[in-house]
């Protein structure tokens, strides 16, 4: 698993795709690796296989949260939202402490136009860490969407607060805050 991990730090996915592949092999009944695959394999576009060794995960570990996060993943890239959806679900139940399948949820929520469940999924989010600048981005554009722009400004501010200064996350918080502040101008 070190090596699967360490490959993919350094961006070599099929290195990483190899080495998860050698430690499914020596412990078969590991659920972690099969996830680890799974996203892997999710990165290098072969949703076939990446969906076989989730499915393997959840089998071996029905409670497995990250083998339902990594697969509603997988789910999303193959244009299923609705499974995408009921696997985060399955994952936040699983995980309650986890805030990252509520704010996939928001985001996927958003997308579809409900912006109450959006904002709901937001809220959980941030309840399970307050401070993640991908949630507090998220719920600001669904406060813009409804026309709190106040509101969407101050989450604005305090996303690109935790990010790194330069960095590409921060420049397009940047871009964000400039065009709510636009809008807010008489």
């Amino acid at each position: 698993m070190q090596l699967g991990d360490a490959r993919l730090e350094d961006g070599d996915l099929k290195g990483a795709e190899e080495a998860f592949t050698a430690a499914i092999q020596g412990d078969p009944d590991d659920p972690v690796a099969w996830v680890a695959r799974g996203n892997v394999r999710t990165q290098l576009g072969d949703h076939m296989n990446a969906r076989v060794d989730f499915d393997q995960a959840i089998a071996r570990a029905p409670g497995e949260a990250r083998a339902y996060f990594g697969r509603g993943n997988l789910r999303y890239a193959m244009k299923d939202a609705d499974g995408a959806l009921e696997d985060w679900a399955r994952a936040a139940e699983l995980d309650p402490e986890d805030p990252w399948p509520p704010h996939s949820r928001g985001g996927l929520l958003r997308d579809r136009g409900d912006l109450a469940g959006a904002l709901a999924e937001y809220e959980r989010a941030l309840a399970r860490w307050p401070e993640m600048p991908e949630a507090l981005a998220g719920r600001a554009l669904v406060k813009r969407d409804q026309g709190d722009l106040a509101g969407a400004e101050e989450d604005l501010v305090r996303a690109r607060d935790l990010v790194p200064e330069g960095s590409p996350g921060r420049i397009e918080l940047g871009r964000l805050l400039d065009e709510v502040r636009s809008r807010r101008k008489p």
